[in-house]
C-alpha cells in the first residue's frame, strides 16, 4: 500500500478513501492536543514570492541561518532567486531553468506555479530530457515515477474554492 510505504502515520490512525472526500484519516481512539500523527513529505514545493528574500527557494530553510558557502548567496543571475547553497541551486536546475524567464507570469498564477512545478517534476524524472520534451508540445506521458501517485490520487476539492480563484485557474 502506497500510503503505509511513504508516510509516517501514527498508529491511533486509519486511512480511508470516499469519493467525497477523497483520502483522509479517522482516529481510531481519542487524540491528544499537539500529538503528531502522521508526517508526509511533499511531492515538490514552491515557496511564495514575499518569502523569495528570506527561504532558500530549493530547500525552504532560512537563509538567515545559511553558512555554506555564503550567507543568501544569490545563485541566479537572471531572477534573483536564492539559494542556501550551490548544492540547493544545482538540485534546483532541474525546475528552474524553466521557470527562470517566465517566473513572474508563473507566480501570478498562485496554484498554477504548484501545478507548473508537479508537471516539471513529473517529466524531468522520466528521462533527462522529460521536460524538455513536454515544453516543445510533446503529449504528457501516461506514466509518471512512482511518488506521483500521491499527487494523482488527490481530489480537488472545487466546491470549496474562492469564486476570484476558481475563475483564475479555469480560463
Amino acid at each position: 500500500n502506497f500510503f503505509q510505504q511513504n508516510l509516517e502515520f501514527h498508529d491511533s490512525l486509519v486511512i480511508q478513501r470516499s469519493p467525497e472526500c477523497g483520502r483522509y484519516a479517522v482516529a481510531k481512539r481519542p487524540l491528544v492536543k499537539g500529538e503528531i500523527l502522521y508526517k508526509e513529505l511533499p511531492y515538490c514545493t514552491v515557496l511564495l514570492r514575499h518569502c523569495w528574500p528570506y527561504f532558500c527557494y530549493h530547500c525552504l530553510a532560512p537563509l538567515a541561518l545559511a553558512t555554506k558557502p555564503q550567507p543568501q548567496s544569490v545563485c541566479c543571475n537572471d531572477c534573483g532567486i536564492r539559494f542556501c547553497d550551490a548544492d540547493c541551486c544545482r538540485r534546483a536546475s532541474d525546475y528552474h531553468r524553466f521557470e527562470c524567464a517566465d517566473l513572474d507570469l508563473i507566480e501570478s498564477t498562485g496554484i498554477g506555479h504548484l501545478a507548473y512545478r508537479i508537471l516539471l517534476t513529473a517529466c524531468s524524472s522520466l528521462s533527462p530530457s522529460g521536460a524538455s520534451q513536454w515544453l516543445a508540445g510533446a503529449p504528457v506521458p501516461r506514466c509518471f515515477p512512482a511518488d506521483y501517485s500521491a499527487v494523482d490520487g488527490l481530489c480537488d476539492n472545487a466546491e470549496h474554492h474562492q469564486l476570484d480563484d476558481v475563475a483564475k485557474y479555469r480560463q
